[in-house]
């Protein structure tokens, strides 16, 4: 999540969120949860990044092709419920996701 503060996110998803450096993003629940919790505080999401971990201690991330923008004339609602889908549907393609299934995870621009 690309922000200046995490405060608008209950302190357990902080707190389970894969951090690099001050951004932070989740597996697919967890991140329709901070969606859900950022549209609750009225903060307005812009983009959703998609990112695969290496196995470095401690992991990397690896952004894949495939991200989501808002369109910035909807509303608040449309925008998370909009998010929300590309969270849900989303499903790796053999020319962007490795063999091994490694899980998404989803990083959230906010403004």
């Amino acid at each position: 999540m690309h922000t200046n503060s995490h405060g608008d996110l209950p302190d357990e998803l902080v707190k389970s969120a894969y951090r690099s450096g001050v951004e932070l993003a989740w597996p697919r629940d967890q991140a329709i949860e901070a969606i859900e919790a950022l549209a609750r505080s009225g903060r307005k999401l812009l983009g959703i990044d998609t990112w695969l971990l290496t196995d470095d201690d401690p992991p990397k991330p690896i952004p894949l092709i495939r991200d989501w923008s808002a369109d910035l004339q909807a509303g608040a609602d449309e925008i998370a419920s909009s998010a929300t889908a590309f969270i849900a549907d989303f499903r790796c393609r053999p020319d962007d996701c490795n063999p091994d299934n490694r899980p998404v995870y989803f990083n959230l621009v906010v403004k």
